[in-house]
């Protein structure tokens, strides 16, 4: 008997790992479209998960915890409000809105929490096919979550642009699939798809990498005049720690994009993302300097007036107990900045940009990052990308 019951939990294990594979979920509905040459990516970090600190009153944090323990025991999610002010679903129902409003071909988002179930609610809102991978877990096999937390990436497209999903690379961390992991730090990735445009087929990618201290001049101002010798090292430390692990990033994502580019015949790639940096730094010069071309506006998507980043900032610094007291004086310094994090990003011929803005940013943004858009004119023939 014993046997038969560990044969048992064994099949409904491979089933469950076997229906956490990335495949294409289809709409149910198609919202009007006009299937031409043009092809219109948007982009945001939603910002959907309880990333930041929970306030630890005395009764938040038996509720907190009373939460975390029932989640445990049962497998059921609930979306924990970590500090009051923030409406999530509001911002959801702008989200959606706005994006009906924008009329895009394709939307990339970062941060989508639960990672399967927003990203699959979001889609049915706007009438579109969605394939979508957890980037960031704890440890998680089939019918086991702790802590029950799944935050990912995701495309949706409309769906006559046919999407096929063409895999998932991890970039860092122990998120190995949907539904196994052995992670108890942050993890990044990288998520891809296929798209048919004007009888071309176009690889659409979305990342968003590790978030640390930037280099930025009003950073390293605040190193040299207000910390000592000693919070200098640390700070300058932490700088090189996050660069070393974005240049890694970089580098990897420059390997992978290119190894898809290359087996599907030299087909254009158009890659999104919340890279959490910005167009100077050594991790971005390295996509540049491997081939991508870098169509996005000029404007910020990180803006200390933007309320959702007000927000936080009167709550406490994101995550703010996983660092030391430098870097939450550094990441406070840094979250004052304008700063354009997020990219859209082209690999190869047959891609003719025509326009870009920053959207989503209205006097209500339904995210602590603005999106941005971005216009293309896609042709017929793909020609090869240079090594």
């Amino acid at each position: 008997m014993l046997l038969w019951i560990l044969l048992v939990l064994l099949l409904l294990c491979l089933w469950k790992l076997k229906a956490g594979q990335l495949k294409v979920v289809r709409s149910t509905t198609t919202p009007s479209f006009e299937s031409s040459s043009i092809l219109k990516v948007v982009h945001i970090n939603v910002w959907s998960g309880s990333t930041y600190e929970f306030s630890k009153t005395k009764e938040q944090g038996w509720r907190y915890f009373g939460y975390r323990v029932f989640e445990f025991l049962s497998g059921i999610g609930y979306d924990i409000d970590y500090y009051p002010g923030d409406d999530k679903e509001h911002r959801y129902e702008i989200l959606c809105k706005q994006l009906k409003e924008l009329r895009p071909s394709v939307v990339t988002i970062n941060e989508a929490m639960p990672c399967m179930s927003y990203t699959s609610r979001l889609a049915n809102e706007i009438g579109f096919d969605h394939i979508a991978h957890v980037g960031v877990g704890g440890v998680s096999f089939p019918f086991f979550q702790f802590p029950n937390f799944a935050e990912g990436d995701a495309i949706l497209a409309h769906p006559s642009l046919k999407l096929k999903p063409m895999g998932r690379s991890r970039l860092s961390g122990f998120v190995f699939s949907n539904n196994f992991s052995i992670n108890t730090g942050d993890a990044t990735q990288l998520l891809a798809g296929m798209v048919t445009v004007n009888a071309q087929q176009v690889i659409i990618g979305v990342t968003h990498w590790h978030a640390g201290v930037l280099e930025a001049p009003e950073v390293m101002k605040y190193i040299r005049n207000h910390l000592s010798p000693d919070e200098q090292q640390l700070g300058i430390t932490s700088i090189a720690e996050s660069t070393s692990m974005r240049v890694s990033e970089a580098l990897q994502t420059v390997t992978l994009c290119k190894e898809l580019v290359c087996a599907q015949g030299g087909k254009p790639l158009i890659l999104c993302g919340d890279f959490n940096t910005t167009r100077t730094t050594p991790e971005f010069m390295i996509l540049k300097q491997a081939g991508f071309q870098d169509y996005g506006c000029d404007q910020c998507t990180w803006d200390p007036k933007n309320r959702n980043v007000q927000l936080q900032f009167k709550h406490g610094v994101e995550a703010s107990g996983s660092r030391n007291a430098v870097e939450n004086k550094l990441y406070a310094v840094m979250g004052n900045e304008q700063l354009k994090l997020d990219h859209i990003l082209t690999l190869g011929s047959c891609i003719n940009f025509e326009s870009s803005s920053t959207v989503l940013n209205s006097q209500a943004p339904p995210s602590d990052h603005y999106g941005i858009a971005a216009t293309f004119q896609i042709q017929k023939k793909a020609g090869p990308i240079r090594e």
